[in-house]
């Protein structure tokens, strides 16, 4: 594969490949997305959402905040509030 999505595989010193995205990748992945709509770069965006790296899911996450022609909805904590209020 040639371009930026190329990046993706990155390569320890003992020439095995390593696992997850790399920040940088990601940000090509944002830019890529962000200039030219390349669908394959946001998938890979979304997909790092879900990742066990708690660094590529941060990374995913502030980057994909920032797009306005995407929602990015976030786990949080809910608590109901006291209504005062029963309902039948």
């Amino acid at each position: 594969m040639n371009g930026p999505l190329a990046l993706k595989t990155q390569v320890h010193k003992d020439g095995k490949a390593a696992s997850g995205r790399d920040p940088l990748y990601l940000f090509t992945c944002d830019l890529e997305w962000r200039n030219y709509k390349n669908v394959r770069a946001l998938e890979e965006l979304l997909a790092a959402l879900e990742s066990p790296n708690e660094v590529e899911r941060l990374v995913a996450e502030s980057l994909l905040s920032r797009l306005s022609d995407v929602a990015v909805h976030t786990p949080i904590q809910m608590t109901a509030a006291p209504t005062g209020k029963t309902t039948a």
